[in-house]
């Protein structure tokens, strides 16, 4: 089969569907990419077949609505606009182009943030649509699957209904720019029911550990849980002042907040810096698009311009991270404990996991970040042999599974599905 894939968003949107494009690949199929013209030397250089499209993403996360939209995560009101015109401004670089990116595929395999967009693409081509998520999204009573479980712990109805209410939000959210793309490839636009209709019929195929996300009773046969999609990377040679770091005292503790863009990267750098003294942690500091960093670095501080996770977290005390969905799966693969310091969407929820499962401290809304509570969390995750020991558990069953043969199994068994084909 020919499958496009679509990676849109930050590496780490990018990250596991490179990985899932390599072992479908390897599994015969004709496999490209799309994703940000960022991304196309690395994607290139595992082999695979990469199509552009015309965005930036760290443009866009940079930029005063960027900023904006992830510093609204405190009122979900404001984040949902924020959110609707940062759907409205990337909607006009993508869209233009995005018909020809899948001509020719038979399968078209769209993440959390291209499905809105792909789904009427498919639907004009008559092409299969197969959602390979980094998050649940499938309407649930368990709250454990659920992104706004009104009771986290439970298997009850009031969770089924906060899913919808998320559905119905995110319909509102992309309503008019997703009928506006729908009619400028000749289809009717869709009302809310229409919309729901199709999203729900939607194949899907999740790249989470069934450890982490326990499939829930109430899911229907079309939608499943393949284990996270783990990209295989070049060996890695520290650079030799990291390496020095590293053997000159205990594990540290590494902070890092990725994609995530802060208002004021030298107070958010500061606090993180007291919060290792505090704790009495020597820490590993990413730089990242957040911008962290400082003129003056205390000695028991390594300022990292990037390091692949998977060498570098299972070398630390514990990690505190954004919460992003693949960092959040490095993480926890890694064996260490960590702390999520969520700003907006999914982040929230993986925070609640973390912490749901045993395998790190209580998450820290990035709006309650203060010195006193990450000190804690990071003392917390260096002292806790219980939680050192669940994490250490948790991480032999991820590293048991193999989430890209089962994803490339289910890809292949969901495109062959008459229930995979659009409705035209």
């Amino acid at each position: 089969m020919k499958i496009h894939i679509y990676g849109i968003g930050s590496r780490g949107d990018v990250q596991p569907t490179l990985a899932l494009a390599k072992g479908l690949q390897a599994a015969g199929h004709e496999v490209a990419l799309v994703a940000s013209v960022d991304f196309a030397d690395w994607v290139r250089s595992h082999g695979v077949t990469f199509i552009p499209i015309d965005m930036n993403m760290q443009q866009i996360v940079g930029s005063e609505l960027g900023r904006s939209w992830i510093e609204s995560g405190r009122n979900p009101l404001e984040e949902f606009r924020n959110l609707r015109r940062v759907l409205e401004l990337s909607a006009d670089e993508i869209t233009p182009g995005l018909l020809e990116t899948a001509r020719g595929a038979d399968v078209l395999v769209s993440g959390f943030t291209s499905g809105v967009f792909l789904a009427p693409v498919a639907e004009k081509l008559g092409v299969r649509h197969i959602s390979a998520a980094l998050q649940p999204t499938q309407p649930t009573r368990a709250g454990w699957g659920n992104f706004f479980a009104v009771r986290p712990q439970d298997y009850t109805a009031p969770n089924l209904m906060g899913s919808f209410v998320f559905r119905h939000v995110m319909w509102w959210v992309g309503k008019d720019r997703a009928n506006q793309y729908r009619e400028e490839l000749g289809l009717q636009p869709q009302d809310r029911r229409a919309y729901m209709d199709t999203w729900l019929a939607v194949p899907q195929v999740l790249g989470v550990s069934r450890h982490v996300l326990p499939r829930p009773d109430d899911y229907p046969p079309h939608v499943k849980i393949a284990g996270y999609w783990f990209l295989d990377e070049p060996e890695y040679t520290p650079p030799d002042d990291l390496q020095a770091f590293l053997d000159a005292g205990p594990p540290p503790v590494y902070v890092g907040f990725g994609s995530m863009a802060q208002g004021d990267p030298r107070h958010i750098t500061k606090l993180i810096f007291e919060a290792l003294d505090q704790s009495g942690s020597r820490g590993i500091v990413y730089k990242g698009w957040a911008g962290l960093g400082a003129d003056e670095v205390p000695e028991t501080v390594y300022l990292l311009d990037g390091a692949p996770h998977s060498w570098l977290f299972p070398r630390m005390a514990g990690v505190v991270h954004h919460g992003g969905a693949g960092t959040t799966a490095a993480a926890l693969r890694a064996g260490v404990p960590s702390t999520v310091v969520p700003h907006f969407s999914d982040q929230p929820y993986w925070g609640r996991r973390v912490h749901e499962l045993g395998v790190g401290a209580a998450p820290i809304p990035r709006q309650k970040l203060s010195v006193d509570n990450l000190a804690a969390a990071m003392h917390q995750m260096r002292t806790s042999s219980g939680m050192q020991q669940q994490a250490r558990l948790l991480s032999e069953k991820i590293r048991a599974e193999d989430g890209i043969a089962e994803g490339v199994r289910l890809v292949e068994a969901l495109a062959e599905s008459p229930a995979a084909l659009p409705t035209r």
